[in-house]
């Protein structure tokens, strides 16, 4: 194979852009593939891994964008490399154009303002050491700030959420990935009834999780405001999630209110039960890998502890007297038949999640049972994996972390890493069971079939090789009016041969089932 490539030095395309436009030129099955991407240390590493480093590219930096072609002839890679090129360079062009049929595309927060002068949020999704300055930009012009970029300081964390506060804004994030303001979905949100549920998460994927399933099990959501998982560290203070609990506290549309964190800092905590004890509503609440007993609510009080997402779904349903028997049913899910056609030399579980929330609920769930499991963001039992792109014993992996996503789409975008990953879980003999989460909704992957279902396929038939029966489970996380249709997608992967849950926590203990029974049998029992 041809491989040769192309560097335009500090020309800055944001990292979807790059990937459209090399699904447009990526064709595998001629023989053809194609990178465009930031130089990052990550993303150097990733062409490394795929043989796709040349030497041109050495000594570049993360502002220098890296084209590279591999082909079967050099006529090929050239005539590609000339192709992408004149395509970046029309898409520079069209960039900001008026006329001639293109959407108008500010280049400047100014220019935006004079277009739609009553916007009164901006949501910002730049590479990290520019969101800072924008941020500021934004507060300073009296928007309210959605800071979906990550690789931001805690430091500048904490300055840009005290001025925000001081004027009355709020600021969610950095790393915020959803919200839904007034029923509007902002970044990757799913399209959910209105109703009367409040959520303040410090969670992206939890949110949509808990959103998803209140919507679909009769209930809808009044607002739903992310923070950014650090907001209720102790340095951070929950500045955006107190804003956001007294906005819900204060809001009539809002009749039971759902909090969402990973642990917080116990100071935070006494903030949150301070500002709750005049409130009358009903309030369900989800610290993941908290302790329990040690959470400062009274047992007598309005606030209900969930275990997991599934649970603050429901338990958030039931304080409206609505309860679905079909969404939330007893699992009667069976792990002998798969486990019946497993070799004696799968044993291990490979969890493979886009979201990060989910991959930390499945370390709580499973992580005492499955002993040792390993993850490359550790809680509870969990220990740090090695190396992440190396699967050792079970694993259970977050492909949204910062080592996967800087300079590229998040996986929840781009399956092209999760893809990859999945078919060298098959060709190990020793695994068992691949778990899976698949988000939709808008700012994800719109046709999530298309790619998913030809490397599930392909999975399959590379544990066949190796004499393995490959189990596949997946929780969906959406709704039928997401422009991918829940209900269909489901269809799809099980007329596929995907075991799919209704939640990941179900997925979770799906999975651990058939680990679990593997383990029993190994043993003789």
């Amino acid at each position: 194979m041809v491989v040769d490539g192309l560097v335009r030095e500090s020309e800055y395309f944001d990292s979807v852009t790059l990937m459209m436009l090399a699904r447009q030129f990526n064709l595998p099955d001629k023989g053809l593939e194609v990178a465009l991407v930031m130089a990052t240390k990550e993303n150097l590493a990733i062409l490394e891994r795929a043989s796709m480093l040349i030497d041109k590219f050495s000594g570049r930096g993360d502002s220098d964008l890296l084209i590279v072609v591999m082909g079967k002839t050099d006529k090929m890679v050239a005539t590609t490399l000339e192709k992408i090129s004149l395509a970046l360079d029309q898409k520079r062009k069209t960039s900001g154009a008026v006329g001639g049929g293109l959407e108008y595309q500010p280049k400047s927060l100014e220019s935006g303002l004079s277009v739609m002068p009553a916007a009164n949020l901006l949501l910002i999704s730049v590479a990290g050491r520019y969101a800072v300055m924008e941020a500021y930009d934004a507060l300073a012009h009296g928007l309210n700030v959605m800071l979906f970029s990550d690789n931001i300081s805690i430091a500048d964390e904490i300055k840009l959420k005290q001025e925000a506060k001081k004027r009355n804004l709020y600021l969610m994030g950095p790393d915020c990935g959803t919200a839904i303001i007034g029923g509007v979905p902002l970044a990757f949100a799913n399209q959910v009834s209105s109703g009367s549920v409040g959520i303040v998460a410090a969670s992206g994927t939890g949110l949509q999780e808990v959103s998803s399933l209140i919507s679909n099990g009769g209930g809808g959501i009044s607002h739903a405001i992310g923070t950014g998982g650090r907001d209720l560290k102790v340095e951070v203070g929950g500045i955006t999630f107190l804003q956001g609990l007294q906005e819900l506290i204060d809001d009539p549309q809002t009749k039971v209110i759902v909090l969402i964190s990973k642990p917080a800092a116990s100071e935070v905590l006494a903030k949150v039960v301070k500002l709750l004890e005049p409130s009358l509503k009903p309030v369900v609440a989800l610290f993941q890998g908290a302790d329990l007993n040690a959470l400062p609510f009274n047992s007598d009080g309005c606030v209900q502890i969930a275990s997991d997402l599934e649970d603050c779904a429901k338990l958030a349903l039931a304080a409206l007297d609505l309860t679905d028997g079909e969404l939330f049913s007893e699992d009667k899910f069976d792990p002998a038949p798969m486990v019946e056609k497993m070799s004696c030399d799968q044993k291990y579980l490979r969890a493979l999640f886009s979201g990060g929330t989910f991959c930390s609920e499945s370390q709580l769930l499973i992580g005492k049972d499955l002993a040792p499991l390993f993850s490359n963001t550790p809680v509870g039992a969990s220990s740090t994996i090695s190396d992440p792109w190396q699967s050792t014993q079970h694993i259970l992996l977050d492909l949204g972390d910062d080592q996967f996503t800087d300079g590229r789409p998040h996986p929840m975008i781009d399956f092209s890493i999760r893809n990859q990953r999945i078919i060298d879980e098959a060709c190990d003999p020793q695994t068992a069971v691949v778990l899976l989460d698949l988000v939709l909704g808008y700012g994800a992957n719109p046709d999530p079939l298309s790619e998913l279902l030809p490397v599930i396929n392909q999975a399959q038939q590379a544990a066949k090789k190796v004499g393995s029966y490959l189990a596949i489970i997946c929780s969906v996380t959406g709704t039928d009016q997401d422009p991918q249709k829940r209900q269909q997608v489901v269809a799809a992967l099980i007329a596929a041969g995907v075991v799919v849950a209704p939640s990941n926590a179900r997925a979770t203990l799906q999975a651990a089932a058939i680990i679990t029974m593997l383990n029993k049998r190994e043993g003789g029992e």
